[in-house]
């Protein structure tokens, strides 16, 4: 006879299960997402700054900023 497991969601961070009404399973886990989130937001930020360099430099390199 299987088990009954009660319903539950799985933390966003470490996969652990938490009850239905938290996203989390510590304060520690949310505060290493948040991180992670803004880390990948930064990063995002930084490489579309650099395509819009590279096209600038492309395009002086081709005559069209004179």
């Amino acid at each position: 006879m299987p088990e009954k497991i009660p319903p539950h969601k799985h933390c966003k961070e470490c996969g652990k299960a938490t009850p239905i009404d938290a996203t989390f399973c510590s304060s520690q886990c949310e505060t290493q997402h948040t991180m992670k989130l803004r880390r990948r937001r930064n990063q995002l930020y930084t490489y579309y700054l650099m395509m819009i360099l590279l096209l600038v430099v492309i395009l002086v390199y081709l005559g069209y900023f004179r």
